[in-house]
This record gives structure tokens, C-alpha cells and sequence, in this order.
């Protein structure tokens, strides 16, 4: 059934069941030493924009009070892997960890596991009556899973996190999809919106690692897969999954690609193929730059989301997404984001400071956006790091029990075809055809 599966996602080609990919090392020498300073850079930002009252990280550098989940959960993976990787000695990582998850421990839950979204980051209370679910708990667990693969002596206090986490009360056995929309004010889901309803209902999205988990933990069951929206987008000659270039950009598609190496499987193609469609994209308009993902406004004025992805704006991490498929292009974009001035410095705190790239530039004016999203200078560190480090944070998240199950018996990981990474060097090394 499994292969039957796999034989209809692929388009008809048929993908044999070996282990996962190995690591990429098609990078160049200055390529490798270009992308390592823009990951060290963006750990001293990261590391910087932490509240001193709870340990939790700021959602931007604004420092505005609310934080969400998902900015916890990237934060405390970016801590483990930046002492695996040497950036910080092991003993400032757990001080940070544990203070973390000391914060996390005290954050309000519903239906008895989930912590709610959004919370004051000094206080710790909630700062929304209503909010997603599935998005951000699957970014929270994917980071936490990241440290208990890298520091085992905190694994029992993951687990009381972890465990919890009942996904099955999250699933609508009638629909087959996650629900969203949790009200804290009624304690239940509103699903009925104006015009529409609150279903976390498609594949190619960042809801994606929330399914894993749920049918990993055969809490959800793995016909759900087969229930999600696999419809397609075509741009630019390539085809991948919705929602695609209007919803969210490419960070929806690959986001989940952070904690589980897809690159062999039909879930990495479609990512590989969105970014190659950006790239064709950028030449189609004669564009110096591509990049197209949610981000801040280059004038920071606006946070430009669902429906709101323009030409003109291009954002870094969007490179650091699709470096895990195509490096040396990756590297080459960065650095011309670079001489747009992407990467100033920031003049803030009584210094200056090098903290990697601004959220988005536009490459129009040469614009750079005055501040950073924790949210996406996690998604660039966390795919720099599996580029440089031989996959460090897939290899922690796949080292749990439930995890390995999962990979293998979820059809969409299970079936994985080597020839997609030939397919991918090859548009890398530009031999391939746009």
C-alpha cells in the first residue's frame, strides 16, 4: 500500500525505501566560509534579544511584550545546536535551556498539554483570547525535540512537555484535519468563521510536522495524510504544493524540512521546486535577488504574510530555507543581498553589532528593514546549521523513538528517491534546465 502511495504522489515514479539522505557537501570552500559567518552572526542575534526576566526570546527586535511559541521553540533548538556546533560552551546552553524551560513550564495549557500561543514574555500570561494552534505547536515540539536529541540529561523534562500533548483531541475524525481557532474564553475551538473554516487542512504548509507528530504517536491516524489538500501550484514551469507562493511564501512549504530531512522525498521536491521557481522568477523580472517569504516590510511598517508577498521585497531566510537543496545559489543571493545592505549592522544597545541580515530588503530601493524576527533568523540558523553540520538537527529530532517510527511508517517519509538530489546539484552547479 506504502509504495502504491508513493507511486501516485511521485507522479508515477517509482521510489525505493532507504534510509534518509546523506549529508550535503557540495559546498565550495569560500561558500562554506561565507555562510559560516552569516551563521555565527545570527546566533549573536538571536542570542541577544532574549528577556532578562524569563530567559524567553523577544519576537523581534523590537521587543515588543508578546512572544509565541514558536519563537520559544526555535530559540531553545538554536541554543542546543549552537553549543553542538561549538559557538557557545555547553554550560551557557543549559543556563539558558533551563531557564527556558522553567518559563515554559509555567505557561498556561488547554485540553491538559498545549501551551497557549502567545504569552507576555516577562509575565507569562496569555496575550490572546483566541489563537492557531497546530502551527505553533509544531515549531514548539520541533525545537524540543531538537534539544532532547543534543542534551539528554534535560530529556525527562522535554518529555513532561511532550508527552501531554494529546493530538488526537485536536482531530476532527469527520473531516480528517486539525482543528484551529481555540477560545479561551469558552474553552473550545472556533472552527465557524466569517465565510470560512478554521481547518489546518493542507500538506505543503507548516501545520505539516503537527500531522507527524499525531500519527507518529498513533494518536492520529495515518489515512489522514492522504486526506490532506496535495493540490498543486504551477509558476514559473514548476509545480509544487499549495498554498503556495501567496500563502506565506516559502517558509509554509519548508518550515516542517527544518526538523525532518525531507530533500529524497515528494514533500522535498515540491520545497525544491517552489525555490527553483523563485529563482526563475527573479530573472523573469530581472530581479538581482530572490527570496519570496513572509517577512517584515522593508520600511517596517507592515508584517507582509498570506496575500501579501510583493516583487519588491525579498527576505534572507528564504535563502537559508532552500540552501539544504541548492548551497552555492543560496550563498550567491545572500551575498548579493549583502551588498544591498541586508547585513548592516545594528546600531542599537550603546554598540554596534553584527547580527547577520535584516528581515528583508527591497531590492527596488535597496531598503533594508530596520529590525529582526526571531521567527526568521531561526529559520536561517537552524537550515545553516544542517548545511554546515551534517544535518545536526535532523539528526537530533530523528534519534527519539517516536520519531523513527513515524519515518517509517508514514508513507510521505518512508518512500524516498535518491534522484531528486541529482536533480538538485545539477540546477546548483547551473547545468540544469530553468
Amino acid at each position: 500500500m506504502k509504495r502504491a502511495i508513493a507511486f501516485f504522489l511521485a507522479g508515477g515514479l517509482m521510489v525505493s525505501t532507504a534510509g534518509a539522505a546523506p549529508p550535503d557537501r557540495r559546498l565550495s570552500g569560500s561558500d562554506r566560509r561565507y555562510l559560516s559567518g552569516v551563521y555565527k552572526d545570527t546566533w549573536r542575534c538571536l542570542a541577544h534579544f532574549v528577556s532578562p526576566a524569563t530567559g524567553l526570546p523577544y519576537d523581534s527586535s523590537r521587543r515588543l511584550p508578546s512572544t509565541s511559541t514558536t519563537n520559544i521553540g526555535l530559540y531553545m533548538a538554536a541554543v542546543a545546536v549552537a553549543a553542538e556546533t561549538r559557538l557557545i560552551r555547553r554550560e551557557e546552553a543549559i543556563e539558558r535551556l533551563e531557564r527556558a524551560l522553567a518559563a515554559l513550564e509555567k505557561i498556561e495549557t488547554f485540553l491538559g498539554g498545549f501551551p497557549v500561543t502567545w504569552v507576555h514574555v516577562d509575565t507569562l500570561l496569555p496575550t490572546e483570547n483566541q489563537f492557531s494552534t497546530v502551527d505553533h505547536l509544531s515549531n514548539l515540539c520541533g525545537g524540543l525535540l531538537t534539544v532532547k536529541g543534543l542534551f539528554p540529561e534535560l530529556a525527562a523534562r522535554i518529555d513532561k512537555r511532550l508527552l501531554p500533548m494529546e493530538w488526537g483531541r485536536l482531530y476532527d475524525e469527520n473531516k480528517g484535519w486539525y482543528r484551529g481557532g481555540w477560545r479561551r474564553d469558552v474553552q473550545d475551538f472556533d472552527v465557524q468563521q466569517k465565510g470560512w473554516e478554521w481547518y489546518y487542512s493542507f500538506l505543503g504548509a507548516d501545520t505539516r510536522f503537527g500531522y507527524f507528530l499525531g500519527t507518529a504517536r498513533r494518536l492520529v491516524p495515518v489515512e489522514a495524510w492522504m486526506v490532506l489538500n496535495a493540490g498543486r501550484e504551477t509558476r514559473n514551469g514548476q509545480s509544487y504544493f499549495v498554498p503556495g507562493w501567496q500563502g506565506g511564501g516559502l517558509f509554509m512549504q519548508t518550515i516542517s524540512g527544518l526538523f525532518l530531512d525531507e530533500r529524497d522525498t515528494v514533500l522535498g521536491r515540491s520545497a525544491a521546486d517552489f525555490a527553483w521557481a523563485q529563482i526563475v522568477h527573479a530573472r523573469k523580472i530581472k530581479a538581482p535577488v530572490w527570496g519570496w517569504s513572509a517577512s517584515e516590510s522593508a520600511d517596517g511598517s507592515e508584517y507582509l504574510g498570506w496575500d501579501r508577498i510583493l516583487d519588491a521585497v525579498v527576505t534572507p531566510h528564504a535563502a537559508g530555507l532552500a540552501s539544504v537543496y541548492y548551497p552555492a545559489r543560496a550563498a550567491a543571493n545572500l551575498r548579493a543581498l549583502e551588498k544591498m545592505g541586508g547585513r548592516s549592522p545594528w546600531r542599537g544597545d550603546g554598540g554596534r553589532r553584527d547580527f547577520g541580515f535584516r528581515d528583508s530588503v527591497n531590492w527596488r530601493t535597496k531598503e533594508a528593514a530596520p529590525h529582526y524576527l526571531c521567527l526568521d533568523q531561526a529559520l536561517l540558523f537552524l537550515s545553516l546549521a544542517n548545511l554546515l553540520h551534517d544535518g545536526v538537527v535532523w539528526r537530533a529530532v530523528a534519534s527519539d523513538g517516536l520519531v523513527q517510527r513515524g519515518l517509517k511508517e508514514i508513507p510521505f517519509y518512508a518512500e524516498r528517491d535518491g534522484a531528486h538530489l541529482k536533480m538538485y546539484a545539477e540546477r546548483d552547479r547551473g547545468g540544469g534546465r530553468d
